[in-house]
Order: structure tokens, then C-alpha cells, then sequence
């Protein structure tokens, strides 16, 4: 079966691609860690790698604001 990536689209799938995020890095998502990455990471940013319906890898990109000579700019 091919694998389908798209952008998360729920908590469930967020948690999911997180924690395959946190395996590349050898962590552990606790409950806290899910809720502050939520604050500060939008579903949209966050993307899952599924096959079937299990989530099997992860990137997310944080808004993040570049200051630049006269102004801030998104990045």
C-alpha cells in the first residue's frame, strides 16, 4: 500500500505524528508535552506519513517570525 501524507486534521492524529516524531529523537511525549506543542504548533504545520490508517512517520514546521532590517517577517 502507498503511504499518504497529508497535514493532521485532529488531536488524535497530532499526538500520533508527534510521537513518531519523538521516536526519531529516541523521546517520549507525555500528556503536558501534547498540550503545550498545541499551543504553539498548528495541525496545518504538523504532517503524518499514514499507512492504512496508522501513522507511521512525522514533520512539523513551527510559525516562527524573522526580524529583518526594518521589519518581521513569517518563516
Amino acid at each position: 500500500m502507498a503511504l499518504r501524507i497529508r497535514a493532521t486534521r485532529n488531536q488524535a492524529e497530532f499526538a500520533d505524528a508527534l510521537g513518531a516524531i519523538g521516536h526519531y529523537f529516541g523521546g517520549d511525549w507525555k500528556p503536558d508535552d501534547l498540550e503545550r506543542f498545541a499551543r504553539l504548533l498548528p495541525f496545518e504545520r504538523t504532517h503524518a506519513a499514514f499507512d492504512g490508517t496508522a501513522v507511521v512517520g512525522g514533520a512539523a514546521a513551527f510559525p516562527l517570525e524573522l526580524s529583518v532590517p526594518g521589519a518581521q517577517v513569517p518563516c
